[in-house]
């Protein structure tokens, strides 16, 4: 058994960031601000740390994250068993059962852009329990985003917070995920892979992102 962390091919892409809708300014209703239409959002590339909802008086505004991790490095013959996307974040939502963070896959450009507000597809994993307070967060992907990942490949995510998911205007004022994104040093989302290679591939090793390798 094995694994081996990935973030982006390069620090920071462009395709990664932050959308944040309000419908353009004050005055948004949670309705308005969650069902904004593609040209309502305003792109924040990059951003830092956000939530996922906000309000301040008379104005909802939700927010969703993009990223991107580039798989280099992992064995083209590599029998993939899960996979986990680590992100550094909290959760401020008042109700339990919300403070969680939803996977998708991302079909955003390679520059992220105001039209990329529902740029998402297959959900892709969810945290299963409510999230505590700052630090490295673990959402496990599911079989649909693990299989995804092959050798080489480039994999776009979005991030996004289980009041907006359920479209559950909440009833606390800054509430939902909060998580910083590739744009902080040092704090950037990233893949860990669990894999086993095929009998007689030799043995498997344990590889860090910061470039340190330990057979296994």
């Amino acid at each position: 058994m094995a694994t081996m962390d990935f973030t982006t091919a390069s620090g920071v892409s462009n395709s990664e960031g932050c959308l944040h809708s309000n419908n353009g300014g004050w005055g948004a209703t949670w309705a308005i601000a969650r069902d904004s239409t593609d040209s309502n959002p305003s792109v924040s590339n990059p951003v830092t740390s956000e939530n996922s909802v906000i309000y301040t008086p008379d104005t909802w505004a939700v927010r969703r994250y993009f990223f991107e991790i580039f798989y280099n490095g992992l064995p083209a013959t590599a029998i993939i068993s899960g996979a986990d996307v680590h992100y550094y974040g909290t959760s401020y939502e008042a109700d339990s059962g919300y403070d969680r963070g939803y996977l998708y896959l991302g079909t955003q450009g390679d520059t992220l852009v105001n039209t990329n507000w529902n740029a998402q597809s297959t959900l892709y994993g969810n945290d299963t329990v409510d999230i505590g307070g700052w630090g490295w967060q673990t959402l496990s992907l599911n079989a649909a985003g693990y299989g995804a990942i092959s050798s080489g490949s480039t994999i776009k995510y979005c991030i996004r917070g289980k009041t907006d998911v359920d479209d559950r205007e909440p009833g606390n004022v800054y509430s939902g995920l909060t998580l910083r994104t590739a744009a902080y040093a040092n704090f950037e989302p990233f893949v860990r892979v669990t894999y086993t290679l095929p009998s007689g591939g030799g043995n498997p090793m344990m590889f860090s992102s910061g470039g340190g390798v330990t057979v296994g």
